[in-house]
This record gives C-alpha cells, sequence and structure tokens, in this order.
C-alpha cells in the first residue's frame, strides 16, 4: 500500500531557493539545471542536424556544371542559358544561368543548388539587344524594341543544334561556341 507524506516542511529563509519543497529544491539545484539545459541543447543540436539534410532530398546528385558560352569569337555577356533535359526527371528540373562579362555561366537547379543533374541537354542560348525605337502609344515617348542578339536557331529548344552532356561527377568547362 502506497503512504503519503502529508508532513508540511516549511521553508527555510536561508535557502537560496525560497519556499520550494525539498523535492522542487533538489530538482532546481544549478547542477540539475545546467545538465537540463545541457540536454535541451544538445537535442536542438540534434533537430537543427536533421533538419538541415531534409532540403538536400532534391538536390541529390546535382553536380557542378559552368563554362563559358562564346559567339564570334569573343566571350557572350548577359545572355540566359537554359539547359533542357534529353530525359525528363520526375521534377521536371531545368537548369539555368546567366553569362557574366567574361561569358562564364555556372548553372542552377531549383534556382538554389549549384550545378545541375548529370546527362544530356539541349542548350538554348538568348541574349537581347535593342534594334530600333518606337513611340509609346499614351505618351508617345521613344521606347526601344529588343530584337535577338544571337542566332535565332539558339533562342528555342525545338530548333538548338547545341547538346551537352554533364558526366558524372561534374565539369566546370563546359564550353559553348555560337556559329
Amino acid at each position: 500500500m502506497l503512504q503519503y507524506n502529508t508532513r508540511y516542511t516549511a521553508p527555510t529563509q536561508s535557502s537560496a531557493l525560497g519556499g520550494l519543497t525539498p523535492s522542487a529544491r533538489f530538482f532546481l539545484t544549478p547542477f540539475n539545471v545546467m545538465k537540463k539545459l545541457y540536454r535541451l541543447l544538445i537535442f536542438v543540436c540534434f533537430l537543427g542536424v536533421l533538419s538541415s539534410g531534409c532540403g538536400k532530398g532534391r538536390f541529390a546528385g546535382v553536380v557542378p556544371a559552368e563554362g563559358i558560352v562564346m559567339y564570334n569569337g569573343s566571350p557572350l555577356s548577359d545572355a540566359k542559358v537554359l539547359f533542357y533535359p534529353e530525359v525528363i526527371r520526375e521534377d521536371n528540373v531545368m537548369p539555368v544561368s546567366i553569362t557574366d562579362q567574361n561569358g562564364r555561366f555556372v548553372l542552377l537547379t531549383h534556382g538554389e543548388a549549384r550545378g545541375a543533374f548529370p546527362g544530356s541537354y539541349k542548350v538554348v542560348i538568348i541574349k537581347h539587344k535593342i534594334v530600333g525605337y518606337q513611340p509609346h502609344e499614351e505618351t508617345g515617348e521613344d521606347m526601344p524594341v529588343y530584337g535577338l542578339a544571337t542566332p535565332d536557331k539558339y533562342a528555342q529548344e525545338s530548333t538548338t543544334d547545341l547538346v551537352v552532356t554533364i558526366p558524372e561527377r561534374g565539369s566546370r568547362e563546359l564550353n559553348i561556341t555560337l556559329e
């Protein structure tokens, strides 16, 4: 049979923990508080490690994919580079990039992961330029008219003849030359 201690223990004024019962005082001793905080810290760190790996599932298998686009013997700057996979993946990924002033591009997958999945891709490269001006309908102000600065055949997946294969380990030398 269980027996309960019904005797009341009055708190002492000398106790730093005030009017707490003896069992509460034991529970809140500095050693026990630090021990509990330490366990909480380990648990939070464990959750952080678990959650940091959660988003990598869709990026698993992405390898480095970068290179240079050349046109008429010069680096092509400010061009959009789109890689259309020849084999469609479940997540329908299309790595993209924009070339810098040196024609260099670094593909991004899902807009976040640097690189692309290994495989064969049809490449579309688009760069616009101002080809003229025409007045705005309402204001009459001259507005730029844009056209392609690159050959038309590279502007669509159905017409491009550029094919690049990204190896299993990736590549930083996916150099593309437009004719």
